[in-house]
């Protein structure tokens, strides 16, 4: 990987960090993740020129539905019936974003690094739950939202993706832009009882 791309700073560096960080407690653990890399990668699935490259790139096939593929050490997510989203460590994904959008040249995909233009926060903890669950629409019940899916919805009234990674684990991934908003919207509905 070039040595000119560092990872993304905190967009939540100042502001309102230090309300996220004193929402933490017992029940509820809220961590920042700059050391997540992403990669957008559009195409359609039904295409077989654009499931071997995804497969070589990749090392798995696109998910079906809302559900997530981990290989090592990426987790790839459907975000949409076009729409893949490749994680993980930072810079074995900006290397692979590299490749990615080179093989993309001429093929039926495109592939950019979308890392610098995220907020990823983690929230855990058995309150993590409820603080989704006032956060969105979603059903977060076993049945309907098992560990190892994810999807786009409406979080904190704004769009997001969220996905499920342990039974009171959840990973936001929102516009960088409103990573501050995010920041005290979680702050203030975590502060609102932590009993939530």
């Amino acid at each position: 990987m070039p040595a000119d791309i560092p990872p993304p700073a905190s967009p939540l560096s100042t502001g309102t960090t230090a309300n996220l960080a004193q929402t933490n407690g017992p029940g509820l653990q809220l961590d920042e993740r700059c050391d997540i890399g992403m990669i957008l990668v559009r195409g359609k699935p039904d295409n077989s020129a654009f499931l071997e490259t995804f497969k070589t790139l990749f090392g798995a096939m696109p998910p079906a539905d809302q559900y997530i593929v981990h290989s090592t050490p990426l987790t790839i997510s459907r975000m949409g019936p076009i729409d893949f989203l490749i994680s993980g460590p930072f810079d074995s994904v900006e290397a692979l974003a590299l490749k990615a959008e080179v093989a993309s040249i001429g093929a039926p995909f495109h592939a950019t690094s979308i890392s610098h233009g995220r907020v990823v926060i983690d929230m855990a903890g058995k309150n993590a739950k409820a603080l989704v669950s006032k956060s969105c629409g979603l059903d977060l019940r076993e049945a309907a939202f098992p560990i190892g899916t994810g999807t786009r919805t409406r979080f904190a009234e704004i769009v997001g993706y969220i996905e499920r990674i342990e039974n009171n684990t959840f990973r936001l991934i929102a516009d960088r832009s409103l990573a501050e908003y995010l920041s005290a919207w979680i702050a203030h509905i975590g502060a609102s009882g932590t009993a939530i």
